[in-house]
């Protein structure tokens, strides 16, 4: 198997990445969304099951209705995945999948079902001739050079978990109830004050791009007046507390808007629970947390396990998390927080994350060291990159001869990173 050229695919909730073993960054990324009418017969000659997949229908965004198959991390609607995966191949690298290995980034929530149907489509549906299904945590980690510490995973959704050699400690896995969903909807509400309104599926974008390109984090929780009515006038003010904060945006038709104090006030999602939010903002409704549909809620019920290790900011996930782990390891993994994706890209996470978990403890904390690597956004690429190009990971690929033989449930012993 070592002529094979092997494929990355990391399976985000919002963007898929994909490329070659041994790049140095992922070859596409794109959207993971597909798009159909709205309603039957919209578009002259398109038949009722045509779609559009990720950046193709960027330009008929009004008339056709999108749709996320992965929510959360887990893919809720097999057909639309597999429409994405086969973009991915054919359209986006070009390749034949059945000449090629392919590794599959997960969730840690991801369901035995979920895994086994993965499986499935690769061999049947795409006749790949070997791949691998391994979590993101893993080759977040492994991208900073460790196979020792605590991986931190903030995309769309926010978890982490403590990792021993290469293996996650299942007892350390924890989940952060918002995620860059949340962050990109709160920011949302804040921008409404000054009556700038994102709410049709193009001027979300926008919203995440003043999200991605001007938001970052204090390095402290500031102690003064955060109420939301105050920033109406920040934008105008002549306080140069207020004037410090304000930065333009120019939006694509050409105007420009002011981003004030809701540059930092958005990210404090991270580090205040969602009722503190809600009382040092003096917001009125809590609107931009209720963004999980019916089937998630349902979800929800059902993982009681899951809910037991979610927690209210993300200091509060990493230290629980490493606390639940092996006495012996805490210590290096107090010293070996690893941060990835993209929403550990704002300015000032890395110094805020290591103070507030200082603050656990009233003396004598031990050494804490929070790590943001510069390739964070596609660490978990990278990582997957990386580590199916070196030749001890030969022997971890599921082949189609061992799926063959054993059907989709070789995949939990074939891949299974969990001690």
């Amino acid at each position: 198997m070592d002529e094979l050229q092997g494929l990355v695919i990391d399976n985000g909730s919002l963007m898929i990445k994909a490329g070659f073993t041994g790049d140095d960054a992922p070859r596409a990324v794109f959207p993971s969304v597909v798009r159909r009418p709205r309603h039957k017969n919209v578009m002259v000659g398109m038949g009722q099951y045509d779609l559009y997949i990720g950046e193709e229908a960027q330009t008929k965004r009004a008339m056709l209705k999108l749709t996320y198959p992965i929510e959360k991390g887990i893919v809720t609607n097999w057909y639309d995945m597999e429409k994405i995966w086969h973009q991915t191949f054919f359209t986006e690298l070009r390749v034949a999948p059945e000449e090629h290995q392919v590794l599959h980034t997960e969730s840690l929530f991801n369901p035995k079902s979920s895994r086994e149907k993965i499986c499935q489509i690769m061999f049947e549906t795409f006749n790949v001739c070997a791949m691998y299904l391994i979590p993101s945590h893993i080759l977040n980690l492994y991208t900073s050079g460790r196979l020792n510490g605590c991986s931190v995973d903030m995309g769309s959704d926010i978890s982490c978990c403590c990792i021993t050699e290469g293996k996650i400690e299942k007892n350390t896995i924890s989940n952060f109830n918002c995620g860059g969903q949340e962050l990109t909807n709160f920011l949302q509400e804040l921008l409404s004050v000054r009556g700038y309104s994102f709410t049709t599926s193009a001027e979300r974008e926008i919203a995440r791009d003043i999200k991605e390109s001007l938001c970052f984090c204090l390095t402290k929780k500031k102690k003064e007046n955060l109420r939301i009515d105050e920033l109406i006038k920040s934008s105008s003010s002549s306080n140069e507390e207020e004037k410090k904060y304000i930065k333009n945006y120019e939006l694509p038709d050409g105007q420009t808007i002011q981003i004030g104090r809701e540059r930092f006030l958005s990210t404090e999602l991270l580090f205040r629970s969602k009722n503190e939010i809600l009382e040092i903002t003096g917001l009125k409704t809590n609107k931009f947390f209720n963004n999980e549909t019916e089937k998630q809620k349902e979800k929800e019920k059902e993982k009681e396990q899951e809910k037991e290790n979610e927690y209210s900011t993300l200091p509060e996930m990493v230290y629980k998390s490493i606390k639940n782990g092996s006495t012996e390891n805490q210590n290096e993994m107090f010293k070996n927080i690893v941060l990835g994706g993209g929403n550990s890209k704002f300015e000032g996470i890395q110094e805020r994350l290591n103070t507030e978990i200082n603050a656990f403890w009233a003396e004598n904390p031990p050494k804490i060291k929070v790590i943001a690597p510069p390739e964070r956004k596609y660490s978990t690429w990278i990582g997957g990159s990386i580590m199916t190009s070196l030749s001890t990971f030969e022997n971890k690929w599921l082949t189609k001869d061992e799926y063959d033989e054993n059907g989709p449930i070789i995949i939990h012993t074939k891949c299974n990173d969990f001690n």
